[in-house]
């Protein structure tokens, strides 16, 4: 469930992602947060202000936004996708730490830090929590992508120690750990040890795997194409990846695609696909700075696509 991947250059600072993950109770839908906006974290229900304006794919249940993907108006973007049977989390609060559940980490990453380096220099202070979150039925699995202009990162937890890595090849999907996915990916494009891997994705010529239902075939379809992008790049050459790698709704399956996001971090704009409603919204950060309370884009603030 979910892809994300990024292209960044001299000029372009691109992000783009999958929204996989079910609905239950209530849909995705593109939201803003004005800064100041109160949050709580579920495992401690510590209330905190965000100290940014956040623009990104949520949901809103008992009250509460849980944010699948944003950016903050620091420029900061985080995602969370789904590692199904990796993550190691506390199994009780932790003392003097700041204890987070799984869905509290978007929140709290877009509510604040400015950079990755802000959030690096303050990652040993968390503690991942095993929590069920407000209308959850199980512990979600989750890791996470974050992007500013320094480049791509990834928080995997598969220890209780969080590290923070950047990522030369910038895609990410499913299960397996990032290692095996990069083992895999050189093994499909019998890549030669001796030449850099992005370089040899760049010369790929053989055909591509899509299987959208398979982490693994998602994974190196997306980072051959991501390797292909060029200086011109727009977030449309992101969509289309994603376009490719989307899961179709298939009876008897709750994991599809519900939206597409793309985020330009340059102009701060969210381009948001609602796959289920075949419509899509762009919108600029700092054009809702005015708005002092949440606001959710509704259908009718949509064109069709």
């Amino acid at each position: 469930m979910c892809t994300a991947l990024t292209y960044q250059d001299h000029d372009n600072n691109i992000f783009g992602r999958t929204m996989d993950l079910p609905t239950l109770n209530t849909p995705w839908e593109l939201t803003y947060l004005p800064s100041n906006y109160q949050f709580t974290r579920y495992t401690d229900q510590t209330k905190f202000q965000s100290k940014y304006a956040i623009l990104g794919g949520m949901r809103q249940t008992n009250g509460k936004f849980l944010i699948g993907d944003g950016i903050n108006a620091a420029g900061l973007v985080i995602a969370e996708l789904y590692l199904p049977n990796l993550p190691q989390y506390h199994q009780q609060i932790q003392p003097n730490k700041i204890n987070l559940a799984p869905q509290d980490v978007t929140e709290w990453v877009l509510a604040n830090y400015d950079s990755v380096a802000s959030v690096q220099a303050d990652l040993a202070n968390w503690a991942l929590v095993a929590s069920k979150w407000y209308d959850e039925a199980i512990i979600h699995q989750f890791h996470w992508m974050l992007v500013d202009q320094s480049g791509t990162y990834l928080i995997e937890p598969t220890d209780l120690k969080l590290e923070i890595r950047k990522l030369d090849i910038p895609v990410i999907t499913n299960t397996p750990q990032y290692d095996d996915h990069l083992h895999r990916l050189a093994k499909y494009i019998n890549h030669d040890s001796d030449q850099n891997l992005k370089t040899a994705l760049k010369k790929f010529a053989g055909d591509l795997p899509i299987d959208p239902r398979t982490p693994t075939q998602r994974f190196q379809y997306a980072a051959i194409r991501q390797a292909k992008l060029q200086s011109t790049s727009t977030p449309d050459d992101l969509n289309q990846i994603l376009q490719a790698v989307k899961m179709e709704h298939l009876p008897g399956h709750e994991d599809y695609t519900h939206y597409i996001g793309t985020i330009d971090l340059m102009s701060q704009t969210y381009v948001y696909h609602d796959v289920d409603r075949h419509q899509t919204k762009t919108v600029r950060l700092d054009q809702l700075m005015s708005l002092k309370a949440p606001y959710i884009f509704h259908p009718r603030d949509y064109k069709r696509s």
